[in-house]
């Protein structure tokens, strides 16, 4: 239903005790899927609700991560002023932003940039 953009659906679920964060196989929560799909008022209220704004993918995508490779810039803003973990990486390395610049997405990246995301490489402590 998150996925679909069905907040009357979520919203029953929610109030009759659904678990926000209940995964399916692979990792995917009610937020990643509305995430990918630009569901922003879905993801207004996954959040507000308590869902966990950073939980992964069995993979380590986030919920903002796919937002910023799909290109949906109003999820994207609403999630980094949310307290997304703007440089969570995934499992083999790559950031929000890497996601982002890899799909052409400038506006995305800019957001991101501006509010302090780095590139992978830029996320290495140099000792």
């Amino acid at each position: 239903a998150s996925g679909e953009g069905h907040l009357p659906v979520v919203q029953y679920l929610v109030t009759a005790g659904a678990d926000l964060n209940k995964a399916t196989e692979g990792g995917y929560t009610p937020l990643y899927l509305a995430s990918g799909e630009g569901h922003l008022p879905m993801v207004q209220y996954l959040v507000t609700a308590g869902a966990d704004i950073n939980q992964a993918t069995e993979g380590g995508f986030t919920p903002l991560y796919i937002a910023c490779q799909q290109g949906h810039l109003p999820v994207v803003q609403y999630l980094a002023t949310a307290g997304a973990d703007i440089n969570q990486a995934t499992e083999g390395g790559s950031t929000p932003l890497s996601a982002a610049r890899g799909r052409g997405h400038a506006e995305i990246a800019r957001v991101l940039e501006e509010a302090g995301a780095t590139l992978p490489e830029q996320n290495v402590n140099s000792e």
